[in-house]
């Protein structure tokens, strides 16, 4: 894997991987049931699966295996007594789903005498032998699905319907005159759900675990299926926060999502409020796009005060118990956002019920310290006053104050249009309409033009050409 995650799908193109044999050699194990690059093989197509692809990646990796002397190819079980026997690894050939071999039934017989020896029907999409367990309508197996099952049955090779719909596998397991495997599913009767799915749950949220448990009882509300994880334990979280997305990737099958909504507000990053800023191009992060969906940044061009305009008109209910999920009273971060909640109620005159905390014994940053906190002090001098923004940045200059005071800063209150232009056309209208039922509009010329002279002056402490994503 590539050390810089954004170069994934041209690390993918290149259909050359390399075995982990250091990680093999303390791992302990004995028999390794190997997918190779399986439906991540782009060699010469986005959309994996192809046969010359498979083909090429079985070809490097075997290359590789004949230049080492610990791991076994296993076609018997012979192979894995010996691989035993010699102090080496087995590993065993699989492919995860029998999509590359499209219509022919004779390539069956070419993976088989390439080596493979466990082969799935289907990996989540529906493909001529049947269905995955993403389609919603799963059809069963196929006639062509009948004739797939038969000749591996005859050929010895092993049938895997983790990744079956319901119908599908259970077409194989009645066609199959051999055993078939389950090899990465759970029991319903433990966690019912479709990969391991409740039929009548829509919404996951995970618990990361550390700081992140605080949220937990404000996603309790909704009805979610919480996952327990530790996360926040783990060299996952330490290069990136692409973590935080894991759970639309682990239920991108069963909740057939062909978007995620990872994003950050607009003050989240310097770079937002640069004349190029990256995230206007809206591309999908690897891990996500890996998984098949297509990023919506909901929010990327709107302020703090934008997403509260947004939550006061459709669900201001939730603001406060939201609010007080996010951070802990006499922390920097919770009397901010209560400052701008405060604001916003005052504005739209609507009673957000917060619960009231005190704020911080002394600011937590000098101005120049945090860029979104010094961009947010900008609104905060203006509508709550110099001394409420005190209290969480010290020593801010005149020439904000004075800029303040002479600006109407309603830009805040509206959507950066830049960020809209590459948005997922099929959500756009109906964000467009959420947008305009709040009252939150796209820039104006005054807007521009208010928005370049309080960049100006946060570029004299920040570097806007960073993109922090």
């Amino acid at each position: 894997t590539p050390e810089n995650l954004d170069e994934i799908m041209e690390f993918r193109r290149q259909g050359r991987d390399w075995t982990g044999y250091e990680g093999l050699s303390m791992s302990g194990l004995d028999v390794v049931f190997e997918n190779y690059m399986d439906g991540t093989a782009f060699i010469t197509s986005s959309a994996g699966w192809k046969w010359t692809d498979v083909i090429h990646d079985l070809g490097i990796r075997y290359s590789d295996f004949a230049h080492q002397d610990m791991v076994i190819r296993a076609e018997t079980v012979e192979d894995i007594y010996r691989a035993k026997k010699e102090n080496k690894i087995a590993f065993v050939t699989s492919l995860e789903s029998a999509t590359q071999i499209e219509n022919e039934i004779d390539r069956v017989d070419v993976l088989y005498g390439l080596g493979v020896r466990v082969m799935g029907i289907a990996y989540s999409e529906a493909n001529s032998l049947g269905s995955g367990l993403k389609e919603k309508n799963d059809g069963g197996l196929t006639t062509f699905g009948h004739r797939v099952v038969e000749r591996m049955n005859k050929l010895g090779m092993t049938i895997d319907v983790s990744h079956c719909g319901d119908q599908t596998a259970r077409d194989v397991i009645a066609a199959s005159t051999k055993p078939i495997f389950m090899t990465h599913v759970g029991a319903r009767a433990l966690w019912n759900i479709n990969r391991l799915m409740p039929d009548d749950v829509n919404l996951v949220s995970i618990d990361f675990g550390g700081r992140f448990s605080r949220e937990r009882e404000f996603y309790e509300k909704f009805g979610a299926h919480i996952m327990e994880t530790n996360l926040v334990e783990t060299p996952l979280i330490e290069d990136t926060w692409e973590f935080m997305g894991i759970a639309s990737i682990l239920y991108s099958d069963y909740l057939a999502t062909a978007f995620n909504s990872f994003g950050t507000i607009l003050e989240a990053s310097e770079n937002n409020l640069s004349d190029n800023p990256t995230g206007v191009n809206n591309i999908s992060r690897p891990p996500f796009k890996m998984a098949g969906m297509e990023n919506a940044p909901y929010v990327l061009g709107l302020t703090e005060v934008g997403t509260l305009l947004v939550l006061s008109h459709h669900a201001p209910e939730l603001i406060s118990p939201s609010l007080d999920s996010l951070a802990h009273p006499g922390e920097e971060k919770r009397y901010r956002k209560q400052v701008l909640a405060m604001i916003v109620s005052g504005k739209t005159k609507t009673d957000f019920n917060l619960n009231i905390v005190d704020h911080p014994p002394k600011p937590y940053f000098k101005f120049g310290e945090s860029f979104a906190a010094d961009f947010l002090s900008f609104y905060i001098i203006k509508n709550a006053g110099l001394e409420v923004a005190s209290h969480t940045i010290s020593e801010i200059p005149d020439e904000v104050v004075k800029l303040t005071n002479r600006l109407s800063l309603e830009f805040f209150e509206k959507i950066n249009p830049k960020f809209i232009v590459n948005f997922p056309k099929p959500l756009l209208n109906g964000f467009m309409s959420k947008l305009e039922a709040a009252k939150i509009y796209q820039y104006s010329e005054k807007d521009w033009d208010e928005f370049i002279q309080v960049r100006e002056i946060l570029s004299q402490y920040y570097d806007l050409s960073i993109s922090i994503l």
